[in-house]
Formats: C-alpha cells, sequence, structure tokens
C-alpha cells in the first residue's frame, strides 16, 4: 500500500468517516483529498497536520505545500487550512504561490503572506499579503505590483 493511501487511511480512522464526510461536503467544488507523506490527527482537539509534499485537491483548485495544518469545527465539518512551505494554489489558468497561505472554509477565502505571487499568462501581481476572495475571484493586495503585459496578436 503506497504512502498517499496509508495517510487518507489514517485521516479517515482518525476522524471518524463521518467527520471526514461532513469536511468533504462544506467544500463548494467537491470532495476535498489531501495526500502527503504523513499524517499526524487528533481527533479531541480536531487537528490534523499533513506533512511532506501535501496536495489538497477538489475539482476548483490544487494546493500543495511542504506543511498543511486542517482544522475541523466541532460538527466535523473543515473550518481552516493553514499551509507553509513552499505554497503552491492552481485554480484554472491562475498560479499562486507564497511562503504561507491560510484559508477560511466559512468565509471561502485564502490570505497568501511571504513572498506572494499571482501568474496568469504572461500578467503578474505581487505584494506583501494577498487576500484571495475564491467567490468573487477578487484580490486585495497590500503593498501591490502589477506587470500587465496582456497578449499578443
Amino acid at each position: 500500500m503506497n504512502g498517499s493511501r496509508m495517510v487518507m487511511i489514517g485521516l479517515l480512522l482518525a476522524l471518524g468517516l463521518t467527520g471526514v464526510a461532513r469536511a468533504a461536503d462544506l467544500t463548494a467544488a467537491g470532495p476535498l483529498v489531501i495526500t502527503a507523506e504523513t499524517l499526524t490527527a487528533d481527533r479531541k482537539t480536531g487537528e490534523a497536520v499533513f506533512e511532506g509534499r501535501v496536495k489538497a485537491v477538489n475539482e476548483e483548485m490544487t494546493l500543495t505545500a511542504s506543511r498543511m495544518r486542517v482544522l475541523y469545527a466541532e460538527d466535523g465539518g473543515l473550518r481552516r487550512i493553514e499551509a507553509e512551505g513552499s505554497v503552491r494554489l492552481v485554480r484554472g489558468a491562475q498560479i499562486l504561490s507564497a511562503d504561507h497561505a491560510v484559508y477560511e472554509a466559512r468565509e471561502r477565502t485564502i490570505t497568501f503572506t511571504g513572498n506572494p505571487r499571482a501568474v496568469e499568462g504572461r500578467n503578474i501581481l505581487a505584494g506583501s499579503s494577498m487576500l484571495y476572495l475564491l467567490d468573487e475571484d477578487r484580490f486585495m493586495v497590500r503593498d501591490s505590483r502589477v506587470v500587465i503585459e496582456g497578449t499578443r496578436p
């Protein structure tokens, strides 16, 4: 059995099958599948820590990082994901990268810090921090720098 499959089975056992199912239901774009080299889960605190080539995927986006801390609400639903180390989000044609990112499930926002950068085609958006409002596909950036190259015929 490969490491990714063992991590998923460990998460299901550690958090309880119903808790994971409810967490998946709270994501707007279908189930969230997280794979990693290792997983440490604590049912009492509602926390799971994934380490080593972590990848979180749903129908809408892919989030990768060196480490992710997943926090669950009391009802078992997904509350928050804290990603660190070579964070990368791919959503359609957009590629966002940073040192750290925090996904808030209820608000459906991701805050990127530590050299955040968004690239779409040849256009680049950077700043000191970046708030991405997923449902609105809108960014709020501090200390912004934008390079717009557009498309060439």
